[in-house]
């Protein structure tokens, strides 16, 4: 946190006496005192700011990762600075190094992922080897969105990872290398889990991808990046309440071709928290999403972020009854995929009451007067902003 900055010759003349404040010789003279002292406060500013993780840089930041015994590393060697006994303890660490070429430019490791391995450090060099310590150690080390660790046996750790930017480079070996002496991992491997894949996650931390290798007829393939067969919710995901699904992630998905192919698929999941297709750019067929969330109630903001195009009543029903829904965003949506009799938004928030739904300006003048947009989808208080940067 910065430390707050005054402009001290305005300072100087407010503690003056009023006769002085006038003088412009004054002024000019209380200008030219505090020009040295503003330096010395910005000064003391920078150097606040450069012992900060979050705000420092380059090779300040090599500083502070030597002050706790984390070089900048290459991808491949952080492994050596995690380990009992490490070479680093008992050595004497100092703030400045005058012939340092610690900045090692040659470094694959830039800045932001540097601070994660620094704060993975800093983390181990407390920890007491606890589930929330060692969380708060994989996370930033290996640039995890989230951790979830599972005990199977005595001694044995399950250990499942997820995020979009992950570093997978000797992850496993990275892993162990800051777990406790004598402790491993279930199979041998951590699990990762991009957010470029499909995949769903339960409630009780488990992962399950949909299908680990190639998928037979109307199933959903780990990088599947087009539905085509699947019909009537034939994605092999029936009665997928019963699983307490909370996290539907459909990373890779591009169009969706064919007709109700998320037909009530999570109706009822109530415990769903977040659901995400991220490229999803298309969608021809009728009833794409009919009734696909119905009834979950923790949703409560979903962006279609690369949804360029819909057809016929793609959305109809999709979110009705989701009680908690706040937000519901387009901000990819192009006018030249809309067209008034397709009713594609038909009825989408029927039972859900004060969402905000929020779409790129340009179509205001397009979809602005419909009667599914004025009658609020089928909710209730809801408010529709044409708020995101235009499209085409």
């Amino acid at each position: 946190m910065s430390l707050k900055t005054f402009e001290l010759d305005k300072k100087m003349l407010d503690y003056s006496i009023s006769q002085f404040r006038n003088i412009p010789e004054y002024v000019k003279m209380c200008e030219a005192f505090t020009v040295g002292l503003n330096t010395i406060q910005d000064t003391i500013n920078y150097l606040s700011d450069v012992l900060n993780i979050d705000k420092t840089e380059g090779i300040w930041l090599d500083y502070i990762g030597l002050l706790v015994g984390q070089a900048r590393p290459e991808y491949i060697s952080t492994s050596k600075y995690f380990c009992v006994n490490s070479e680093d303890v008992n050595v004497p660490k100092f703030f400045y190094f005058p012939n340092s070429t610690t900045n090692n430019s040659d470094s694959n490791l830039d800045d932001d992922l540097f601070k994660g391995q620094i704060k993975a450090k800093i983390a181990y060099n407390v920890s007491k080897g606890t589930r929330e310590d060692l969380i708060k150690i994989i996370k930033p080390l290996v640039n995890a969105d989230r951790v979830v660790i599972q005990r199977t046996s005595p001694m044995v750790l399950k250990i499942s990872l997820y995020g979009e930017n992950i570093i997978q480079t000797n992850i496993d070996e990275r892993v162990l290398s800051v777990l406790p002496d004598g402790v491993g991992l279930y199979g041998n491997d951590v699990i990762v889990y991009d957010d470029s894949q499909n995949y769903l996650e339960t409630i009780d931390g488990d992962f399950s991808f949909l299908v680990n290798s190639t998928p037979p007829d109307n199933q959903l393939g780990l990088n599947t990046t087009e539905i085509t067969r699947p019909t009537y919710n034939e994605l092999c995901l029936n009665n997928i309440a019963s699983s307490g699904i909370k996290r539907a992630i459909f990373g890779s998905i591009r169009k969706i071709t064919s007709g109700d192919a998320f037909f009530y698929t999570f109706e009822n999941c109530i415990n769903m928290e977040d659901v995400k297709f991220n490229l999803l750019s298309e969608t021809e067929g009728n009833h794409t999403f009919n009734h696909a969330f119905q009834g979950c109630i923790k949703l409560k903001n979903v962006i279609f972020k690369s949804l360029k195009s819909v057809d016929f009543e793609t959305f109809i029903n999709a979110f009705e009854d989701c009680l908690q829904l706040q937000n519901l965003s387009f901000p990819s949506l192009e006018s030249m995929s809309l067209d008034y009799s397709d009713r594609p938004f038909k009825n989408m928030l029927s039972g859900v009451t004060g969402c905000t739904v929020h779409f790129p300006s340009n179509l205001q003048s397009v979809i602005g007067s419909w009667s599914d947009v004025t009658a609020g989808f089928g909710g209730t208080n809801t408010t529709v902003l044409f708020d995101l940067p235009a499209t085409t």
